[in-house]
């Protein structure tokens, strides 16, 4: 013996999560401060992995040129490597002053720092 279940009465309509109006300026503010975000998360990724790809590739290099073995070239990494400790600096500071005024302060600090590493001409 079938049986059914009893229907609640007709289907209501969904209420329309992005209305045709158009988004409003509250909306329009967000979408642009996430395009900002998205454009500033992704300059510093990029130097992020530029400088772990150019690491790589440049140390047997460096190793040859400036005499240095594989035990000074590990060294070479690890003090590279402390910036990741150092970081935690900022991580604090973004906690007390905000992450919006700190991200782009980050990202020209690094980059900076960056390009003054092309300019070196010793050890």
């Amino acid at each position: 013996m079938p049986t059914s279940t009893p229907s609640a009465g007709p289907a209501q309509p969904m209420p329309d999560a992005f209305p045709s109006s158009g988004p409003g300026p509250q909306e329009e503010r967000l979408h642009r401060y996430l395009w900002q975000l998205l454009f500033f998360v992704s300059i510093a990724t990029l130097f992020e992995g530029y400088d772990a790809v150019i690491t790589g590739m440049a140390l047997p290099y460096l190793g040859r040129d400036f005499a240095v073995g594989p035990k000074g070239l590990g060294f070479a990494t690890s003090v590279i490597s402390i910036g990741t400790i150092v970081a935690f600096v900022p991580v604090r500071l973004a906690d007390r002053y905000g992450r919006r005024p700190l991200l782009p302060l980050s990202v020209t600090g690094y980059s900076i720092f960056t390009i003054l590493t092309a300019l070196s001409t010793a050890p």
